[in-house]
């Protein structure tokens, strides 16, 4: 939700081309664990590694990497929602810097 009476304590965000330097995007191919299609594209980043970037942008899921297995474990998944926020940041940073060097 977006509308601003439903929120407190807002701030601007921190961080924008800092933070987004930090990121590594990957190209990779599901390998048909959890049920995956596997040989399929995708483009994303590691769960693992943005996690000690944006740590609020990974979640779990409980499941089973193969359907034989005997218990559930933690399937990480990431939403892209905050790293879109700082890119809007960093661009915004980066025209702010164009403009300083322009004068």
């Amino acid at each position: 939700m977006s509308d601003a009476r439903l929120k407190r304590n807002v701030r601007d965000l921190e961080g924008g081309l800092e933070v987004i330097s930090k990121l590594r995007p990957t190209v990779s191919e599901y390998n048909g664990l959890y049920g995956l299609p596997e040989g399929q594209r995708v483009v994303s980043f590691l769960a693992q590694e943005i996690r000690e970037i944006l740590p609020f942008t990974v979640g779990s899921n409980r499941g089973r990497l193969h359907p034989d297995d005997p218990e559930e474990t933690d399937i990480l998944d990431f939403n892209m929602h905050e790293v879109l926020f700082h890119l809007v940041l960093a661009v915004k940073q980066l025209a702010a810097e164009r403009r300083v060097n322009q004068t």
